[in-house]
């Protein structure tokens, strides 16, 4: 009852125009305590001149406390469905909002395990490169010193390049698509961010996802997937410049790096590369598969190494997908503004 009385005095106290939100919770607060004190019919009168308020304002966890508290007060009149329903979608609303914030959650940690394998491969290749310089400069001092065994080392030699090559291609090329691989096309937008650097000159990269790939692997079988990934890298492939390159980044993922490119030439590219894609679907003897890919562009900038600049293509990338996928947007375009060009 003491409660009662300090809701009702803070009703009294809030304008319902200039600040909704703390008003709609005052009656929440003031709906439960009637209800508490036996006029729960009081109570959901109160409930019932602010739910459409409610559901206009469309916040989530105000339409939960809605929901909880009129679940109280009918059940305290003895209504025992509508409260049961009301519970219901109360429940369900505050296991959305848990499954976003675990969402959200995610997508995080998905981004920082990316950020520390990039390092980790990286890492890797620059020590696979420092062997193969290694092995370079002992084939030429045992190649000078020992020049009875010209030809027994010329064999020796002739092997161990066909290996180094062997290892390098292992390395470098993605087996599925024959594009680049991860660890290739990073050290690829590494030498040319530092060139673009020296020459004062632009680099942009795209970050570029096959829409609902999942949905192609459960309608149509992984050996359907693996066709979608070749011949989307080969439509990537064939709208790039002559100076940029494409590698697959992962999964579904592409990245390509586009040296001296502006903002306006990496959209251009983009956009061949989506309007290719979306007008040339999957050709199988069971029909037609179609498919299109959504993709984040990012312009470097003065402050940029490799894993800024490709996290902002990344975001740009989550921003499409919000917007619908299948869209070109840049990093820099305002919310809302995603586009197909």
């Amino acid at each position: 009852r003491d409660a009662l009385a300090h809701a009702a005095r803070s009703l009294e106290h809030i304008d319902p125009q200039a600040n909704p939100g703390q008003y709609a919770y005052s009656v929440f607060a003031h709906a439960e305590a009637l209800a508490a004190v036996g006029r729960a019919a009081e109570a959901l009168e109160g409930l019932d001149r602010i739910e459409r308020s409610v559901g206009a304002r469309g916040q989530v966890p105000m339409k939960a406390v809605y929901l909880h508290v009129r679940a109280q007060a009918l059940h305290a009149l003895g209504h025992w469905g509508e409260a049961y329903e009301a519970l219901r979608q109360a429940q369900e609303l505050d296991h959305d909002q848990q499954r976003q914030r675990l969402s959200d959650q995610a997508a995080r940690l998905r981004m920082e395990f990316n950020r520390v394998r990039d390092a980790e491969e990286l890492q890797t290749l620059r020590q696979l490169n420092e062997q193969g310089q290694r092995l370079r400069a002992l084939q030429a001092t045992v190649l000078v010193l020992c020049v009875v065994l010209l030809v027994a080392l010329g064999l020796l030699a002739r092997r161990k390049l066909r290996q180094a090559h062997r290892w390098r291609d292992l390395a470098s090329i993605d087996e599925l698509t024959g594009l680049s691989n991860r660890r290739a096309v990073l050290a690829f937008a590494e030498r040319e961010l530092a060139q673009a650097r020296r020459e004062r000159r632009g680099l942009a990269v795209l970050m570029i996802d096959v829409d609902h790939f999942k949905r192609v692997n459960d309608s149509h079988g992984h050996a359907c997937g693996d066709e979608v990934l070749r011949q989307t890298a080969q439509r990537l492939a064939g709208a790039l410049r002559e100076r940029d390159q494409v590698g697959r980044f992962g999964g579904e993922e592409f990245l390509a790096v586009l040296p001296g490119a502006q903002l306006a030439d990496a959209r251009q590219v983009a956009e061949r590369m989506r309007s290719g894609i979306e007008g040339a679907p999957l050709v199988r003897p069971q029909g037609q598969v179609p498919y299109t890919v959504s993709i984040g562009v990012a312009e470097a900038g003065a402050a940029d190494d490799v894993q800024a600049l490709i996290a902002r293509a990344d975001a740009a990338l989550y921003r499409v997908k919000s917007a619908g996928r299948n869209i070109v947007l840049a990093d820099v375009d305002e919310p809302g503004s995603a586009r197909a060009a």
